[in-house]
């Protein structure tokens, strides 16, 4: 999306500076790169909408671990499965899944990614799918903006914000025997 905004800014200042040049053959082609501007602008947007993220929050914590949660929604006719992720804020990004083990329900890395079916919703919730920041290395306190990158099947790349706040629930166990929660 940084690049939409980028290539829209960048024609904004170029029609702009050609207007102030004046003259009518300036001005023709200050509309002709407007109109292609938009149609660009347009195609772009498309391209970076084909999963969007709403409602996006992070659960504040000291641990080294915490979830990312939200609604991913896949605006496409075909299926789209994230399949890696990353961020400057955390060491490691994972998608995940809460599956039940023995009665007790237990986190683990989605095999093969997380699958988007075209043109539905996924919701990301704890307790269910959710994005794994994991190693670390500072306290994530109520507030914070977290961004991470992901990138799909098909070489989408996707990059998505959301505010840290405080959460209590959550009583799915990490699997490595230390009964985290998040």
């Amino acid at each position: 999306m940084k690049r939409t905004v980028s290539v829209v800014g960048l024609t904004v200042a170029l029609g702009l500076g050609l207007t102030a040049c004046g003259g009518s053959d300036e001005e023709e082609v200050t509309e002709q790169d407007a109109a292609a501007a938009e149609a660009g602008e347009g195609a772009a947007q498309e391209q970076d909408a084909a999963l969007t993220y709403t409602d996006g929050w992070v659960k504040a914590t000291d641990e080294k671990m915490t979830g990312m949660f939200g609604t991913i929604e896949n605006t496409t006719d075909q299926d789209l499965t994230l399949v890696e992720g990353s961020s400057d804020a955390v060491g490691t990004v994972e998608l995940h899944e809460v599956v039940d083990a023995d009665g007790k329900k237990q986190m683990q890395a989605m095999q093969g990614g997380m699958t988007v079916p075209a043109g539905e919703k996924l919701e990301l919730k704890p307790g269910g799918l959710h994005i794994m920041l994991m190693k670390i290395d500072e306290e994530i306190k109520a507030g914070d903006e977290i961004t991470v990158q992901l990138v799909d099947d098909r070489g989408g790349e996707y990059e998505w914000s959301a505010q840290a706040r405080s959460f209590d629930g959550g009583d799915e166990d990490y699997g490595d025997g230390h009964g985290h929660q998040h």
